[in-house]
């Protein structure tokens, strides 16, 4: 459960924060922390 809350507020980050045009480091950051939190549930899974 940790898990997917981690991700879905990287990901509410990556809307709010995170503009990839006038902000691409955020929304980089954000965008590689949820997909490092989903890889990291896929694993979780197995």
């Amino acid at each position: 459960m940790k898990l997917e809350t981690a991700r879905d507020c990287f990901v509410e980050n990556m809307r709010i924060c995170g503009d990839p045009k006038t902000k691409p480091e955020k929304f980089n950051l954000y965008k590689g922390l949820a997909n490092l939190a989903e890889a990291m549930i896929e694993i979780k899974k197995n």
